[in-house]
């Protein structure tokens, strides 16, 4: 969706306190690009490009097809 809206990366925040939960983004295509004080919370923020979005979610899909 993000794609066909002209965009060209997602980005997302997360609890930089929650390191597995980072990891679990940036097991599936997500890199991290640098963590901010937001008020009293620390985020870590991440971005995926859309193109690459894409294709993981297309391999993903081929996948649950053969299993």
């Amino acid at each position: 969706m993000a794609a066909a809206q002209g965009l060209r990366y997602v980005g997302l925040d997360c609890d930089a306190a929650r390191p597995a939960l980072r990891a679990h983004y940036l097991r599936h295509g997500f890199v991290h690009r640098d963590d901010v004080q937001a008020g009293c919370w620390k985020v870590s923020r991440l971005e995926m490009e859309t193109g690459r979005a894409h294709r993981l979610m297309d391999s993903a899909r081929m996948g649950a097809a053969c299993d």
